[in-house]
């Protein structure tokens, strides 16, 4: 999980990021992951995917679940710091969006 240098700098997310115009959901995934903490993804496999309201627009979510290599770093500019949790020991402040996201990944 993540907490982010421009959100609430409390809350914990799962990693996530803007499909790119003509970008794959996969590649995106691959890209976010690599760009925010550092790491290349070996294994990836989508395992839910929701239209949902965001600021009026409608937004696909795709939700993977991923193996990688390398160790995660917070990137210091998006991402202030990685930590990792027991699905049932999310931080106290992780929002229920996350949370969502999370079961639907462990399921």
């Amino acid at each position: 999980m993540v907490r982010h240098s421009y959100r609430k700098r409390d809350e914990w997310h799962v990693p996530t990021g803007g499909v790119r115009a003509g970008e794959d959901p996969e590649l995106t995934a691959r890209r976010e992951l690599g760009e925010e903490v550092g790491v290349v993804v070996t294994a990836i496999t989508l395992v839910h995917v929701e239209e949902i309201d965001l600021h009026g627009a409608t937004n696909t979510v795709s939700v993977f679940a991923a193996s990688y290599s390398g160790t995660p770093v917070a990137d210091d500019r998006e991402i202030a710091e990685v930590g990792f949790f027991a699905p049932d020991d999310l931080p106290a402040t992780t929002p229920d969006w996350a949370r969502h996201y999370i079961a639907k990944a462990v399921a």
